[in-house]
């Protein structure tokens, strides 16, 4: 990923795809995301959305938000940063405290995502992780797919 806005134009329209990893976003990074996102969707190249850490601070949070909010192609995310990420879009006092399930955060961001630009459609499932016959604590998404 390329961190000067001033490049993308250049770069951008010849990649296959692009993969936005919050993992190490600084306020300097943000708006070269953007713009490499918006780029993709005028040429028509898929990207992912890998929230990671999304509920970690409020800067994280927010770039997720605004994020999420553009015609994404992919989100890639663990049970946590889904949970997070529909947490974002949540309305006040209206039971989002049943959030924490994770069926119930896919539901509510694949309805972000359908309002904002697409129709959902599961590429990959949720699968349970095991260690030495015990499920482990949390969930790993493989990832879920929205057409435009």
């Amino acid at each position: 990923m390329l961190h000067v806005v001033e490049e993308l134009p250049d770069f951008t329209p010849h990649a296959v795809a692009l993969y936005v990893n919050v993992g190490t976003l600084s306020p300097s990074w943000l708006p070269a995301m953007t713009t490499a996102t918006q780029i993709c969707n005028t040429v028509q190249t898929p990207w992912v959305l890998d929230p990671v850490a999304a509920s970690a601070s409020t800067f994280r949070f927010k770039a997720c938000q605004e994020l999420l909010r553009l015609k994404l192609t992919v989100v890639r995310g663990n049970a946590f940063e889904i949970i997070a990420l529909s947490l974002a879009f949540a309305k006040p006092n209206a039971g989002s405290s049943k959030l924490t399930h994770l069926k119930d955060s896919m539901e509510l961001v694949t309805k972000i995502v359908v309002k904002e630009k697409g129709q959902p459609r599961v590429m990959a499932r949720t699968e349970s992780l095991y260690r030495g016959g015990r499920p482990k604590r949390g969930w790993r998404i493989a990832g879920t797919i929205w057409d435009s």
